[in-house]
């Protein structure tokens, strides 16, 4: 099966659908960026890390979640991908008691979006749709949408309240640098840096061209890898390594992806500057301000 990235980076499919294209290629666009690692807690009483067993594994749950991760079209917050690096939650020295709060919150995220986006569908017949006008179809995915938008709002809201007002304004902070002056194209933010109309057209533009690019990148060498597995296929079964042919291609899908992260990360920045060029010098000056101190997410977790 060979998987367009294009059609689901940019969300031309309902988000079920995405989920199972982007699964059964065992790869989400989000591995790329910000793989789930676990997250270790630190005690307000001291700058100790709270220690774990004897064995040293952590005594937390980790905040991790589901195969994806939130959104990557940068229209929404990132406040669930930034839950899910160890370094962020290090660097928020989030206690026990929040990482026991935020650990549920983050693990149920994808199902409760895509729960939230079939409501709309939910007592409609398997062919119902086929035979709905496109207007009738239409304002079915409107509702789905905003029943997704409702959904996150409230994800949003129990995150920046289990964290104190310092925790609060540096996720803030972090959420508008890991999305770059893309992050303009979410109607929220456009408001808060008075974004006209213009300059948001703009902004979107560079979002999709972000997301072309990327997915294009994506078609390219996942098709390369997925051409070699059935090339190695057709070898003779004695040639073939002992090894579990899924495991196997799990973890070289994993590699080959994580050798991406950096030419990602490339073309996410550099339309993020484009997007920011786009902005008045008092505009540019508010944003480079509202980011705080720069934090590194291109270094190793």
């Amino acid at each position: 099966m060979i998987i367009n990235f294009r059609a689901a980076s940019r969300h031309s499919l309902p988000v079920t659908a995405q989920i199972r294209m982007l699964t059964s290629a065992a790869v989400g666009l989000a591995l790329l960026l910000f793989a789930p690692v676990a997250a270790t807690a630190q005690d307000d009483s001291s700058n100790q890390l709270i220690p774990g067993p004897a064995n040293g594994a952590s005594a937390l749950r980790p905040i991790t979640g589901g195969s994806l991760p939130a959104s990557v079209d940068f229209t929404r917050s990132a406040l669930i991908v930034l839950l899910r690096r160890a370094d962020v939650v290090k660097s928020l020295r989030l206690n026990a008691t929040q990482i026991e709060i935020l650990d549920p919150i983050v693990r149920t995220y994808e199902p409760g979006m895509n729960k939230a986006a079939a409501r709309p569908y939910q007592g409609l017949e398997k062919d119902a749709l086929s035979h709905m006008s496109p207007e009738q179809v239409a304002a079915l995915q409107k509702r789905a949408a905003q029943a997704q938008a409702d959904y996150l709002t409230g994800v949003e809201k129990k995150i920046l309240t289990t964290l104190k007002p310092s925790q609060a304004t540096r996720m803030s902070q972090l959420d508008l640098q890991f999305r770059t002056a893309l992050a303009i194209a979410d109607p929220q933010v456009a408001t808060r840096f008075k974004a006209t109309a213009a300059q948001v057209t703009g902004i979107r533009a560079e979002l999709a061209a972000c997301q072309d690019e990327t997915a294009d990148l994506l078609q390219r060498e996942v098709t390369t890898w997925q051409l070699q597995k059935q090339k190695e296929a057709m070898l003779s079964p004695r040639h073939r390594k002992p090894t579990s042919p899924q495991t196997q291609a799990a973890d070289e899908m994993q590699k080959l992806l994580r050798s991406l992260k950096p030419e990602i990360a490339g073309i996410r920045n550099s339309h993020g500057r484009k997007a920011l060029a786009l902005l008045t010098e008092e505009q540019q000056q508010e944003w480079r301000t509202a980011l705080g101190s720069e934090f590194d997410f291109d270094s190793e977790q």
